[in-house]
């Protein structure tokens, strides 16, 4: 920033120590918008922004200014992934669907697209999609999250559990 104060994505870059780090929405949403009046056009400024958005704005707000971001990047699996979660927190499960699948499509091997696929199509009433997806997932801690998910709304408790037990195991605090 002393380098290059209208640099948008440096601005993007302080939004988020406030906000993931420091968890500090009002300094967080200010850097964001500071980013937003120097990049107004910029995706990836936008989907900082409708992060903080849904925060401190309202989700309907932060799906708006996703859906400008892939506007202007409709090439982004990342974009649309992202508002394919928002959507289904929304319980916009139809929506949420066709947004994770245009990310799927764009980039079949980017992670997390299949676990939130997965637990949308549950949501959906698809458990066997669901859980095919679920497996498909390549970020394995996601992976396995999904499987425990998925196969918790399906009534198997037991490979629930299992799955559940190996996330714990592989990436829980005594993994480390």
């Amino acid at each position: 920033l002393a380098l290059a104060p209208d640099l948008a994505e440096a601005h993007i870059r302080l939004g988020q120590v406030s906000e993931l780090c420091d968890w500090n929405w009002p300094a967080a949403n200010a850097a964001y918008q500071k980013a937003l009046r120097l990049a107004p056009d910029n995706p990836d400024v936008l989907m900082a922004v409708a992060g903080i958005t849904r925060i401190v704005g309202g989700a309907e707000a932060a799906i708006e200014l996703s859906r400008r971001a892939i506007a202007l990047d409709p090439l982004s699996s990342a974009a649309h992934r992202t508002l394919g979660l928002r959507l289904f927190l929304m319980g916009r499960l139809d929506e949420a669907d066709a947004m994770l699948e245009i990310a799927r499509e764009l980039n079949p091997n980017a992670g997390l697209v299949h676990c939130f696929l997965a637990v949308t199509r549950l949501a959906q009433g698809r458990a066997q999609e669901a859980l095919a997806l679920a497996r498909q997932e390549r970020l394995p801690v996601f992976r396995l999250l999904a499987l425990g998910v998925v196969e918790h709304g399906t009534g198997n408790r037991a490979a629930s559990d299992a799955a559940l037990h190996q996330l714990a195991h592989e990436f829980g605090d005594e993994a480390g």
